[in-house]
């Protein structure tokens, strides 16, 4: 156990550092996840060479562009809070894709869903209605 204290107090890891480090690992693997099937994509929809070049020149000019705000405002309120503003306008990026990307999904079911009849959409969402009165009823305390 020593010798991990050792090890771990030459590398500087601390608490907060390996915390740092498990977010910055997570957060990049959901950003560059899809990336590596975007040139593949971008093929499949007709694009050739010149459209999958733009795209990775593009990518990596905004991704230097990105870091001068950043850098700016780090210098200015400091490190934590430029980290922390810059997560808070992430996941507000997050939410509104979740939430769009939901709204759509919703809207081609209830357009499918109006095929199938008129009424087929006041029963689905009576049902839906009923179904989260129920669940909150009976762990709905457990929310608080």
């Amino acid at each position: 156990m020593a010798s991990l204290t050792h090890i771990s107090d030459f590398l500087g890891l601390r608490k907060s550092t390996v915390g740092l480090l498990c977010m910055v690992i997570l957060v990049g693997m959901g950003e560059r996840m899809a990336e590596r099937f975007l040139p593949i994509y971008l093929i499949a929809l007709g694009g050739g060479a010149l459209s999958i070049g733009l795209l990775n020149g593009l990518d990596n000019l905004l991704s230097a562009l990105y870091s001068f705000p950043g850098g700016y405002l780090s210098d200015r309120i400091g490190t934590k809070r430029a980290l922390l503003v810059f997560n808070i306008v992430a996941m507000f990026g997050l939410y509104y894709l979740m939430r769009d990307t939901v709204v759509s999904v919703a809207a081609f079911g209830g357009a499918f869903l109006w095929l199938i009849g008129p009424s087929t959409n006041f029963i689905v969402a009576f049902s839906c209605g009923i179904l989260g009165t129920v669940i909150f009823a009976l762990w709905g305390d457990d929310l608080s």
